[in-house]
């Protein structure tokens, strides 16, 4: 008995499609973070210039840290640099954040900020008040940003948007 209910809710189910239409199906939307961000203020903070001297066996990394709307952090917030631990096909890595074995630096007013003298390796900057309410700078695909510091260059990452309010 059951099985006909359900073959007769198959047949009028079916019956009361047009044929002649296709069905509307729209696609999931691919998210993008670019269109959903405002854009930055006018005029950007200047990232730090002129370059901070290193040691030719040291690196050191520069840029500016504000918030998803473009603005300029709170007061008190760090950044920790953490190693990245690539895996041995390069593929994929980790990194974790053991703030009392990493250096951290404190953004200024207008979110600039230098690391200096970092051994040369592959890095990921992670940005908040505290290492609980700290978050990755992410990459255009929406994963860490891993940043490599070479010998004697200076890594300018540019302004980099993080979003705090979550935490």
């Amino acid at each position: 008995m059951l099985w006909m209910i359900f073959v007769a809710s198959i047949l009028i189910l079916v019956a009361s499609c047009s044929y002649g239409t296709p069905w509307n199906i729209s696609p999931i939307p691919t998210p993008t973070a670019i269109t959903e961000v405002s854009p930055l203020p006018s005029p950007l903070p200047p990232v730090p210039v002129p370059l901070p001297q290193i040691a030719s066996d040291k690196g050191a990394i520069i840029g500016v840290i504000v918030g998803r709307d473009g603005t300029p952090l709170k007061e008190g917030v760090k950044v920790f640099l953490t190693p990245f631990y690539r895996h041995e096909t390069g593929d994929w890595g980790v990194y974790i954040l053991e703030p009392s074995q990493v250096p951290i630096v404190t953004l200024d007013a207008e979110g600039r900020f230098q690391l200096l003298d970092i051994k040369p390796g592959a890095y990921v900057l992670i940005v908040g008040t505290t290492p609980e309410m700290a978050v990755a700078v992410l990459g255009d695909d929406g994963q860490a940003r891993v940043i490599e510091v070479k010998p004697g260059e200076v890594v300018n990452i540019g302004v980099q948007r993080v979003n705090l309010s979550s935490k």
